[in-house]
């Protein structure tokens, strides 16, 4: 099917084709499969000068490197990705990624303290642009990430935007997690 859009010569819809089907290989287990197609897609976004396309195919490359625990490799491919959406304005994908940079801060045994930020950038944005989903879980990291570095007064605002933003999507599961972390707070003094 790839040389369809070769004899085409729309080496675009090839780039998102190889997407989709490294996609699919990744949810299959066949990463080094997916890695290679991934690859491949960004040296056509990059013949291309296509910038997002290039980025959001980092992003794909970095979460199979954080599922396979390299770290670094993917530290490194999301602060590359994180700098096209920055250059661009897309205030959606940074903040997905500065939640995605958080994780692989505790992910690969780092401190709480250092995760934090990363996971506050991403609440406040989500919840100035009004994205519940997202919100809903930077809230819950982000507060988790604050009182795990023992700044509890300050995980109270999060962790209470978290559980509205799970009542508000009927997720209980998750809202009863939120409300037991929230419960775990020392007392609001003042």
């Amino acid at each position: 099917m790839i040389d369809v859009f070769e004899a085409l010569e729309d080496r675009r819809s090839r780039a998102v084709t190889l997407g989709d089907i490294a996609r699919i290989l990744t949810s299959k287990g066949k990463v080094d499969e997916a890695l290679a197609l991934h690859r491949e897609q960004i040296e056509v976004y990059e013949a291309l000068d296509e910038k997002r396309g290039r980025a959001i195919t980092l992003g794909d490359i970095g979460n199979i490197y954080m599922a396979q625990g390299r770290f670094d490799d993917a530290r490194q491919i999301k602060d590359e990705e994180i700098e096209v959406y920055r250059a661009f304005g897309d205030v959606d994908s940074f903040a997905a990624t500065r939640f995605e940079q958080g994780q692989i801060v505790l992910q690969s045994g780092g401190k709480s303290s250092d995760a934090a930020p990363f996971f506050g950038e991403a609440f406040l944005i989500f919840q100035r642009i009004g994205r519940v989903g997202y919100l809903a879980q930077s809230g819950l990291y982000y507060g988790l990430t604050l009182a795990r570095s023992g700044r509890f007064a300050e995980a109270r605002a999060p962790l209470e935007a978290s559980c509205d933003a799970f009542r508000m999507l009927g997720n209980t599961e998750m809202l009863a997690q939120a409300e037991g972390l929230l419960a775990q707070l020392p007392p609001a003094t003042g």
